[in-house]
């Protein structure tokens, strides 16, 4: 089925989009049809001690939104015949990580099911902000930063044998992509991913140098005030999180790995191939590098959703109905309330033929 709207329609959904936002909500929601039928409506601030407002162009940092960009550069290299699902890491890095499960392939990876232990274990913490109480944030430049922070660490399980989901998992996938590459993570993502899937704006910009048109994260405290977020993430995005980007950015990636430009459609397919159930509530499973779900009428949809203090993210991809959605925000939290209205505002206003 395909999604049909006149203009009449798509001003009722733009409307609808305003009317669904709170007072609070601080961002970007983006709703793409068709490179003839998109909207963009921007809201909030981007950089609240001058009132720069943010706009439909403004970039946003996309926390674990990244790691599907992660996920596709490995997959360029699989392409490439440089690696394979079933490489063993160790025949990559045989040196790193001592205490690690020789099994581990790079399958595992991708899915988080290797049981490497997590940096950022989600299932026992809750907090990333305290991570950098000890260690700060303007160390943390590139991936092997992260190294000291799990690498001597112990399996959580046999590898398979279930999903969790794992920030370290995707350190290594960049590590991987360094070493087989011999350049570094980002420089690689930029080349062969931002660029040819014509994502104009996307970038890893250091959070004290953020360049014009890109929104500060802000983090809420306790007596009702804002403060930025540079001392709650790293400074520069790493292959777990951290990469900025703009809707429009969203629209491209999207639109360029579906039409198979950046992966042949083989290879596109397995990152769809729902391998895992996950713990999460709501039933969603995960391929490579995006989470996926059958729980909405329109049928299979695959997203990205990142979350950091002072960032929020979603993006998605409706199958059935050939349509994409991202919301961006520069809060911590301003994406959820927004996202589930905005499912039932392209739910409710479809016209399918």
């Amino acid at each position: 089925m395909k999604y049909n709207v006149n203009i009449m329609e798509l001003n009722n959904l733009r409307q609808g989009i305003r009317d669904i936002t709170t007072a609070d909500f601080s961002g970007v929601i983006c709703v793409y049809i068709d490179k003839n039928s998109s909207i963009i409506e921007a809201f909030g601030l981007a950089y609240r001690p001058d009132a720069i407002p943010n706009k439909p162009y403004t970039r946003f940092s996309i926390a674990s939104g990244t790691k599907g960009f992660t996920a596709t550069a490995i997959m360029t290299l699989i392409q490439e015949g440089q690696l394979s699902l079933d490489t063993k890491l160790f025949d990559i890095l045989p040196d790193t990580f001592p205490n690690f499960a020789p099994e581990i392939t790079i399958s595992h990876l991708l899915s988080h099911t290797s049981g490497v232990p997590d940096y950022f274990d989600e299932e026992t913490m809750d907090d990333y902000e305290a991570l950098w109480a000890q260690r700060p944030v303007y160390s943390m430049t590139q991936p092997d930063d992260f190294l000291p922070m799990f690498a001597h660490g112990h399996m959580k399980y046999t590898p398979g044998k279930r999903f969790s989901y794992s920030n370290s998992g995707y350190i290594i996938l960049g590590l991987v992509i360094q070493k087989i590459t011999g350049i570094s993570y980002i420089e690689y993502v930029k080349k062969n991913v931002f660029k040819p899937a014509g994502m104009k704006y996307a970038d890893f910009f250091r959070a004290d140098m953020l360049p014009a048109n890109t929104a500060t994260g802000y983090i809420k405290d306790d007596t009702g005030n804002w403060r930025s977020n540079i001392y709650s993430i790293p400074v520069v995005g790493a292959p777990d999180g951290g990469a900025y980007v703009t809707a429009e950015d969203m629209c491209a990636f999207w639109t360029a790995l579906l039409s198979n430009k950046l992966l042949s459609k083989s290879l596109t397919k397995d990152m769809f191939e729902p391998l895992m159930q996950t713990n999460d509530s709501g039933d969603p499973k995960y391929g490579y590098g995006f989470w996926i779900t059958d729980t909405w009428e329109q049928g299979l949809t695959y997203y990205l959703v990142g979350q950091d203090p002072g960032v929020s993210f979603i993006s998605a991809y409706c199958s059935e109905i050939s349509i994409q959605y991202t919301i961006l925000s520069n809060t911590g939290d301003g994406v959820w309330p927004i996202h589930t209205r905005l499912r039932q505002l392209i739910s409710g206003s479809r016209n399918f033929t």
